[in-house]
Parts: structure tokens; sequence; C-alpha cells
């Protein structure tokens, strides 16, 4: 999924190979071209600019810093790579003139805004998961979600530096389709509707990709998960993953104070509690979510998930770390906070 009328981070290199008896005596430039289908009329504008760019001499590439000047109305799309030039066979023989053209690139969507980024991804995943079939096993499946996270959070594919891990997967797996082996295009359907709103929180809202990356954010995870992660923490404790009720939305799982039907401390002084961080705490307050924690007096020790066995791909219970909260979080911190909070469904009020 790329963006109109913004140049992508991802500069195109487009190389001209010649065959072992031939060199290129002379080249054009290399021209972009916009492959669509005839339903999406991308009229008499150049759909692209810097669509043409030289061939440099020495290396034989070309750099393309591509921008699409319109969108594909979530419509996949495809780029192809032409030039024209001069050949002739190693050791002399006729000049010929001929036109190249590379292979057709794989599909891309073409956003208007970051809006639709959720929709543009999930049709391009299924189309490269499924590949017209019905059904596929879920390895595959696993493995090209593996995929999709790591380029959609913009980590080095070769070295990411926190992919989905073994826990993550797994619970997944019981959230697409029931552990089962092969998963169904419906099924990948209506988990995207969840997923997919992950996803674009993960990619887009401030601070959670690199509190992903630190471990701050847990992510992935059950109500019993959490309550097993916080059993025995003390007041104050707290961990952070996305609602499995409400997609795109996340929970704080705390250990807060308890009291009993005429306000007096519970035996225990305390319990687990869960609340849900709802878009009026951050997106109308206009505060983020580190700075939402910063607010309440009951997160004042975030569980750090611990990077280190997730990166050696340990397949046991996660390990959290307790870190307080202003030295997690104080490099997101803004200058100033406000202050909203409210009871969500099937959670705790604070």
């Amino acid at each position: 999924v790329v963006a109109q009328r913004r140049a992508e981070p991802g500069t195109i290199h487009v190389q001209l190979l010649t065959a072992v008896a031939v060199s290129a005596v002379s080249t054009s430039d290399v021209v972009a071209h916009l492959l669509a289908d005839a339903r999406l009329k991308l009229g008499d504008e150049q759909p692209l600019q810097n669509h043409v760019q030289p061939l440099d001499p020495r290396t034989r590439k070309a750099t393309f810093p591509l921008v699409y000047r319109l969108g594909s109305r979530k419509e996949c799309v495809a780029l192809r790579f032409s030039m024209e030039a001069k050949v002739q066979p190693i050791g002399g023989g006729a000049v010929e003139v001929s036109t190249m053209e590379s292979n057709t690139s794989p599909p891309i969507v073409i956003m208007t805004n970051q809006k639709q980024w959720e929709s543009c991804e999930g049709a391009l995943l299924l189309r490269h998961i499924f590949q017209g079939k019905l059904h596929v096993p879920w390895f595959l499946f696993a493995n090209r979600m593996q995929e999709e996270f790591i380029s959609a959070l913009r980590q080095d594919r070769f070295k990411p530096s926190r992919p989905l891990s073994v826990q993550d997967l797994k619970y997944l797996h019981q959230k697409c389709c029931s552990g089962r082996e092969i998963v169904t295009q419906k099924e990948f359907e209506d988990f995207w509707k969840w997923y997919g709103k992950c996803m674009q929180v993960l990619r887009y809202q401030r601070h959670i990709g690199p509190m992903w990356e630190a471990g701050l954010f847990y992510g992935f995870m059950t109500r019993s998960m959490v309550n097993q992660a916080l059993e025995g923490q003390p007041l104050g404790t707290f961990i952070i993953r996305f609602s499995e009720r409400y997609p795109g939305q996340m929970g704080i799982g705390y250990i807060g104070a308890s009291y009993t039907d005429d306000g007096s401390p519970t035996a225990s002084g305390h319990s687990i509690k869960h609340y849900l961080v709802k878009p009026t705490d951050t997106a109308a307050a206009k505060i983020t979510l580190p700075d939402f924690c910063r607010n309440y007096q009951q997160f004042a020790t975030i569980l750090q998930l611990n990077m280190s066995a997730i990166q050696l791909g340990d397949q046991g219970a996660p390990c959290f770390t307790p870190l307080r909260k202003h030295a997690a979080f104080g490099q997101f911190y803004s200058k100033r906070s406000g202050k909203s909070a409210e009871s969500g469904d099937g959670y705790d009020p604070l």
C-alpha cells in the first residue's frame, strides 16, 4: 500500500541486464508505467510523478522516487518499466535498436489518506495469502502474516526489532480459525475486521509502534493471560494489550485497590482490574496513551516484556520486568496532558 502525492521511503531501483554476448551501446531514459484495470479510469493526467529517470552508465541502474498523483480507489494496480537501447554483439556486428520492458511488479494499492490503509492492506494481504484459493494451511498463512507485520511496522526484514512471537502467533491462530490447521477466506475476512484495526493502530497511532518494539505494549493476549502476568504483583502494576472485543482499542490490566460495598477495604486490599481505553480518553482529549497513563496514580509500574527472550525465539510463557512508568514513558510524554477516564462495557472504571 502506497500513499497518494507523497514520495515513498522505499525508493525503487531498476537495473538493465544484458546477455553475455551483447553490449549496450547507448540507452534512453527509463520510463515507469502505471498499469490499471479498465474499470479504474485514470484520466488524461499522468498518474506518476518522477516517472522518467536516466540510467546510470556505470551501474546500469535507474532510481525512481515515485510520487503517485491519483488514488486507485482500493483497486490493485502495478508498475512496469520500459526503455530503448542500442545493442551490439560483443566483437562487432550490426547495431540494433531494442525496446525493453521489465516484468510487471507485484500488485499495489494507492490510498488517498491513511484511514484507507486498513482496508487496502487487507485486500492486498488476502490476495497475497490465498492467490485465488478458498483456503490455505495455517503455516503458510502465518508466514505471510509475519511478512506483512514486519513490513507494516517498517522493521528491517532481515533483522526485525520485534516481529510476531511464537506466543503472538499461537494467540492469533486461535483468534483467526480456532486453532485449526486450515484457514478459509471467510475466516480471514472476519479476522481482519479485528486484526486490521490493531495493525492500523500499531502503524499509525503516535508512540504505539515504538512502545511495541520496546516491549511496553504487549499487544496480543487474553484477559486470563493478563491475570496470570499480574498475579502476585504489587498495587499499581499494569500491562497494556489490545481489547479482544473492541477492535483497535486497548485495555489496561492493573492491580487496583478493592473495597467492599460499604466502602471499606477488602481483606487483600487489592484485586486485578481491567480498564478499556476509549477514543474519548486519547484522541478526543488530544493526548497520547503514555500521557493518559501518566495522569492516573492507579498506573504506577508497567510490566515490560523481556525482549531478549523474544529475539531468541523463546516458546515459553512471556517474561516481564517491572518498570516505573515515568522511566518507561518519559521519552513519550508531551508537555501537557489532559485527564479523562470513564467506565467501559465489561471493564472497571478508574
